[in-house]
């Protein structure tokens, strides 16, 4: 059966609410406000392909009960750049088929609560504020897809069932790009099974950013920012992560792990945390003396080549002059970078050098004249020096001896060609000091 679509709309010409009934399908019938924006409403299941478009946003995800809208298996939803999608209380969303969500920079996808008014509009009539937990979340089951580019989750993760989450994935195959997650409760990406590739994207104000919780997986996170939670920014229990080139700061603790599997981090900036990593993976015993043994050594965490907030390296027993973000022991943090990725190489006196080619007409053509001296033949002042000029029919110069030596800067010293740009570089290299130098070849 095909999912319940209804429009609502505010007529402003006799002030009535009309209802249009795209598919035939039972729709429950739905008081809507005065003043509440145009919307539409999804209270069936999807077990077609399915297309979500801007003239119908927003979407309202609107079951009675607690429910999270299913994609059916073999079933792609594809939602359009500058779509907004809000969810009811308790109300998320299930994905065992494909749910592809691809933005742009201009034209975001959003995934919110209904009271967000800030995005679709007010759909709910209400003005109260949008907060975490206000729906519950986008949910990937085994043998799913999803592809998210410039997409905001906010304000999921609801404490009905768990995860508390913006995005879970259970055994699908999640691509998560130039995106942002936030204030989704607990957590703003599960991963529990499957694979999870996070590029240049953000994770914010969560108890945990990213959690990669049992029985485990795949988990890649690549040129991201996770700052502000207030637990971890990455949390490791079980299965392969690997974060490069990330930004992870203003966390309780950056990382976390326990238990087992895998962890690397490499050529990101760590710093500005209460603790950079805390690896807590190993399992201590006590005999019947209290005296503490090792039952499980755990894993070491790879975090070599990482910036920690300062040029001395983490805080660290093992390195006592160090005094960026500390580690616990099981981290390895050696070599670490001395200066931090992001800043610019150079401070004081930065240069460029500008290769400038004006191109034949611009430059001065000379041959050698018969007195030793130098003639000019471009620009030319007789239609002897033109004639000097002449090509051969195979493109080779009739005379072999004409080279150039400077740049056109006005012909005829009147008409200007390269003049002011000349007077530019001249006083980019000389007062304002931004280029070393410039050559005209």
């Amino acid at each position: 059966m095909p999912h319940a679509t209804c429009v609502y709309a505010k007529s402003s010409a006799i002030g009535l609410v009309v209802r249009v009934i795209l598919v035939v399908a039972v729709c429950s019938s739905i008081a809507i406000p005065f003043g509440v924006n145009a919307y539409t409403v999804i209270s069936n299941d999807i077990d077609v392909d399915t297309a979500w478009t801007v003239s119908q946003s927003p979407y309202v995800i609107q079951f009675p009960d607690f429910h999270q809208l299913t994609v059916n298996s073999v079933v792609t939803l594809t939602i359009e750049p500058g779509v907004v999608v809000k969810f009811s209380d308790g109300n998320g969303m299930l994905i065992n088929g494909t749910l592809r969500a691809l933005g742009t920079a201009e034209k975001p996808i959003y995934f919110t609560s209904l009271a967000d008014d800030a995005v679709g509009g007010d759909t709910d009539g209400v003005a109260i504020a949008p907060a975490d937990g206000e729906w519950m979340h986008l949910q990937f089951e085994n043998g799913s897809t999803g592809d998210f580019d410039h997409v905001v989750v906010r304000y999921g993760g609801q404490q009905i069932f768990m995860p508390m989450t913006g995005i879970s994935n259970n055994g699908g195959t999640v691509t998560i790009d130039h995106s942002r997650l936030s204030h989704n409760g607990y957590d703003g990406l599960a991963q529990y099974s499957g694979t999870t590739h996070v590029s240049n994207s953000e994770f914010d104000n969560h108890a945990v950013g990213i959690r990669h919780n049992y029985p485990g997986g795949t988990l890649t996170i690549d040129t991201s920012e996770i700052h502000d939670n207030t637990s971890a920014g990455v949390f490791h229990s079980y299965g392969t992560t690997t974060v490069t080139e990330s930004d992870i700061h203003d966390n309780n603790t950056g990382i976390r792990a326990d238990y087992s599997g895998a962890v690397s981090v490499h050529g990101s900036r760590i710093q500005e945390n209460g603790v950079g990593i805390d690896n807590q993976s190993q399992i201590i015993g006590y005999d019947e003396n209290d005296n503490p043994y090792v039952i499980d050594p755990g894993i070491i965490i790879d975090a070599a080549s990482n910036w920690w907030g300062s040029a001395t390296g983490p805080t660290h027993a093992s390195n006592p002059a160090g005094t960026g973000d500390s580690v616990s022991d099981g981290v390895t943090f050696t070599p670490f970078l001395s200066a931090d990725p992001s800043a610019p190489s150079c401070t004081l006196n930065c240069y460029s050098n500008v290769l400038f080619l004006p191109g034949i007409e611009a430059s001065r053509l000379y041959r050698p004249d018969y007195a030793g001296g130098t003639n000019q033949l471009w620009e030319p002042n007789t239609d002897g020096d033109v004639r000097d000029l002449y090509m051969n029919a195979d493109g080779t110069s009739a005379r072999f001896d004409i080279y150039t030596k400077d740049v056109m800067d006005a012909a005829y010293g009147t008409l200007g060609i390269y003049q002011s740009f000349l007077a530019d570089l001249d006083r980019w290299k000389n007062s304002d000091r931004i280029i070393a130098d410039y050559s005209a070849v």
